[in-house]
């Protein structure tokens, strides 16, 4: 090198320096911008904003996002920081890599660069994560504290898009929490209040909803932000960011089985190879960590399944400490495990990640453009395509196409297919069917073939049933909706277009009253609407005809009379038109040509209702959410939340909801709540909530019936027996367990029912049972059972079924146990009734199937 070429690489160094030391001079650390250092207490969310926003501001290699507000109106967005090149042509590169997800390939001018998301958080009291992010936010946009790392190469190869805070309400919940009980120095002491945070705890969000179980179905606002924000960008990797038990070492990738069959061998490999670099990097330092157990990669729903089913590299880290770690605890090994501890762990795990997708950018664009081109041409699963037959429900519906257009999901009109080979969802039998012209079709050759083919796995394969998440969730069966899987592909024919369907009122224009039609799934949403607008409705015990038109048991009749004070009675009716997705029928007359008149007993009047529900210590915060949830975003009726059984004003109350819980109830408890209820109150047990009136005097409840639980104990012994012969071998030759020690920590999954679907059969003459056929498909997610009631049975598991599902997995001792058991059932009390509703109709918010049975329980009282 001669002396011209020394000075001209020097002095671009010289300026290489000087660029980077001005880069640095104008960002704050974090300890500078918060004035503490990291891990000496938990930072506030609106400070961590501002931190982002302070980086985008003072550095080329970083801008911030919006994508949204939570429900408590707190900021939500994203760092995207890449090399100040790249920053320059930022949108080019985030249409680049859109273009490697439309399934023609890899562009030949496409640009290399790969997208690597980093999500922190989404459990509010796994707070230590947004601290990482913290630090991890800094190290990328400065260059500093990342090892040995050379981050600006790390950069020029990858866009590193970090949601600092996925769940800022619960999060907060947990830092205030923090704020009040901890003092100057932690109290190590895992007994102390620090480190015992109350119900509902911040792991939820607002509406206590567990959103790293929403990915899918995206029922609450953070998560349509962010999957929108996210499908924006499509990135090649994913990180979901958690914390687990405080004496759990680190856990990262590759994933424990169960993995679901669609994941690529490749998605598998990746894993393994950005396993190898965290460990590297752990193994440094000699940290302790392990891979390969406990998390799987099997439901849908999930930060690192999601993302894979939409061609990514998705993984889950955890770190050791969770809401009882606080700043500092003692370990069960008298080690003490800092919250500094658990940010550089976390930190470490991020730059790692952030290195090796930047080594590997190349294959992770190649074989994420080859996910989507299989996607199109050569779809993963079974089946071809799949088919809604036309004329359903509508609401049922238009929660299917909001799923789908949320998953971006693409689907049209089917042309008329005569005879084609099809699993047909509802009787679980595969057969020659018939496509009709302007059935909803969803062609599985496209992009997003993949997430299509999970989403409507009719009974997913595990390889391993040591699983933490239900089993099964097939689209058809959560909607309640017929379907049928293609074994053929089937092309659509012409865009989706949705039949009009008027919701105005039709019929007499000076009308007696009006008929709103009570079938459909969101029937009850219009009724409620009338309800809270003051209007008294009566519903039908039986069907009649009038003006030349027949009307169903269970459709509700408005009449002037008894509504005489209502100021826009005909604005009220056909706004629940619209809130039922149903027309409203004007009518001329009370006198009916067929059936019994209005003013008949066979009408039941229906007033609105005062309700409410129990959301305190001893409730499910996931199941008290619901309710509130579905009350406040469905229903959109008023309920009253109390913090305790003993909190509720009855005198005062209608109906009384209680979520799945442990309650502990006492004689006195119970006997209130039956004077109230047998003085015509209305009692709505939820699941767990069930447990409390089992077994107890007049409520009607019980575990089994007479004789049941010798016949269940009989099979069990069955498949015990027929168990032990195959585990005999040699160890019972010697005297020993048939079964060796080292097995029977897993033999107890024979005994597990994590979630599956089973058929129930309905009593559809029953109001409970208004807007379903003969049939329901329940979710289970627990062995919990309960009797067939004495009188009162609406839906049971049929014994010809033999307590096996329709669909998913469970334990083989499990099932005796659901055959002929209780799905939902109402036991008169006096004036009143308790429904007793034994699998959550309302889980998670996403099981559309179950919320009418909900509905009716909660505003068809005084039809029971």
């Amino acid at each position: 090198m001669n002396s011209t070429q020394e000075m001209k690489t020097t002095t671009a160094f010289l300026v290489l320096i000087c660029s980077a030391l001005c880069l640095q001079s104008q960002v704050s650390t974090p300890s500078e911008f918060l004035g503490y250092e990291l891990g000496d207490r938990f930072t506030r969310h609106h400070r961590v904003v501002d931190y982002a926003k302070s980086l985008a501001a003072g550095s080329d290699r970083a801008i911030w996002e919006p994508y949204g507000r939570t429900s408590e109106f707190r900021e939500l967005g994203v760092l995207v920081v890449t090399s100040e090149a790249n920053q320059a042509r930022l949108e080019a590169l985030r249409l680049a890599n859109m273009a490697r997800a439309e399934g023609k390939g890899l562009p030949t001018d496409d640009p290399g660069v790969a997208f690597v998301w980093l999500s922190y958080n989404v459990h509010g009291n796994e707070a230590v994560c947004t601290e990482a992010a913290l630090r991890s936010m800094h190290a990328l946009v400065t260059g500093q504290d990342a090892g040995d790392g050379d981050v600006a190469a790390w950069l020029d190869n990858t866009v590193v898009i970090m949601d600092p805070c996925v769940n800022p309400d619960g999060r907060d919940r947990y830092v205030a929490f923090q704020d009040r009980t901890s003092g100057l120095t932690p109290n190590v002491n895992p007994g102390t209040v620090e480190h015992d945070e109350p119900w509902p705890g911040g792991r939820s969000n607002h509406y206590m909803f567990d959103m790293n179980r929403d990915w899918a179905w995206q029922t609450q606002v953070e998560t349509q932000g962010r999957v929108t924000a996210y499908r924006r960008w499509l990135p090649q990797v994913h990180v979901d960011f958690h914390e687990q038990g405080v004496n759990s070492p680190y856990y990262f990738a590759p994933a424990a089985e169960p993995y679901h069959k669609i994941i690529s061998p490749w998605q598998r490999k990746c894993q393994e190879h950005i396993g190898a670099n965290n460990a590297r990097w752990f193994d440094a330092r000699g940290a302790l960590y392990f891979t390969r157990e406990v998390f799987d990669l099997f439901y849908p729903a999930y930060g690192d399944t999601w993302p894979l089913y939409n061609g990514a590299i998705g993984m889950t880290y955890e770190q050791g400490g969770s809401s009882r770690a606080g700043r500092a605890i003692t370990t069960a090994l008298g080690d003490t495990l800092t919250l500094a501890y658990r940010i550089l762990n976390h930190h470490e795990s991020g730059m790692s990640t952030v290195e090796e997708s930047a080594r590997r950018h190349k294959e992770l664009i190649g074989q994420f453009a080859e996910y989507y081109s299989k996607n199109v041409s050569a779809p993963f699963g079974e089946h071809a395509g799949y088919v809604f037959p036309a004329g359903q429900d509508a609401s049922k519906m238009a929660e299917l196409l909001r799923i789908l257009d949320a998953n971006g999901i693409v689907y049209g009109k089917a042309p008329a297919v005569s005879s084609v080979q099809a699993y047909d969802y509802v009787s679980g039998r595969t057969s020659k069917r018939t496509v009709r012209a302007g059935d909803l079709l969803i062609d599985a050759h496209q992009p997003h073939g993949g997430i299509l083919q999970v989403l409507m796995d009719p009974d997913p394969e595990l390889s391993d049933s040591m699983t933490y998440d239900i089993t099964a969730w097939a689209l058809p069966h959560a909607m309640g909706l017929q379907a049928m899987a293609l074994e053929a592909r089937v092309k659509v024919s012409a865009e989706w277009t949705e039949a009009p369907q008027s919701k105005q009122a039709s019929g007499a224009q000076r009308p007696y009253g009006w008929v709103l039609p009570g079938s459909g799934a969101d029937a009850i949403r219009g009724l409620a609407s009338m309800l809270a607008e003051g209007v008294t409705v009566r519903r039908a015990d039986t069907g009649f005809a009038l003006d030349g038109k027949v009307f169903s048991a269970g459709d509700f009749v408005i009449t002037l009379r008894n509504n005489e004070t209502v100021a826009d009675l005909a604005g009220a009716v056909a706004r629940a038109g619209v809130a039922s997705h149903a027309a409203p029928v004007a009518v001329t007359s009370g006198r009916v040509t067929s059936g019994y008149d209005f003013g008949s007993s066979h009408y039941d009047a229906i007033q609105a209702p005062r309700i409410a529900t129990v959301a305190g210590e001893g409730v499910s915060s996931l199941s008290a959410g619901e309710i509130w949830h579905h009350f406040e975003n469905k229903l959109r009726y008023p309920i009253n939340r109390v913090g305790a059984l003993g909190d509720l004003d009855l005198d005062n109350l209608d109906v009384v909801v209680l979520p799945s819980g442990w309650y502990r109830m006492d004689d006195g408890d119970r006997n209130d709540l039956a004077a109230w209820v047998r003085g015509g109150g209305q009692l709505v047990a939820v699941g767990g909530a069930c447990s409390a009136f089992s077994g107890q005097e007049g409520w009607g409840l019980n575990r089994y019936a007479e004789g049941e639980r010798a016949d269940i104990q009989a099979e069990e012994d069955r498949i015990q027996e027929a168990a032990d012969e195959r585990n005999a071998h040699d160890n019972a030759a010697q005297g020993l367990d048939p079964l060796p020690f080292a097995a029977q920590g897993r033999d107890r999954l024979r005994y597990d029912l994590p979630g599956a679907i089973f058929r129930a059969a309905l009593d559809d003459t029953h109001p409970l049972a208004d807007g379903y056929g003969s049939e329901y498909m329940t979710l289970r997610t627990s062995g919990r059972r309960f009797a067939a009631l004495e009188d009162g049975n609406v839906a049971v598991l049929p014994p010809d079924d033999q307590g096996r599902p329709f669909s998913g997995h469970a334990g083989e001792m499990s099932i005796p146990g659901q055959k002929g058991s209780l799905v939902a059932g109402v036991h008169n009390m006096g004036r009143g009734s308790v429904v007793y509703l034994v699998d959550n109709p309302l889980f998670r918010a996403f099981w559309k199937s179950g919320h009418r049975l909900f509905d009716n329980a909660v505003f068809l009282g005084p039809s029971m």
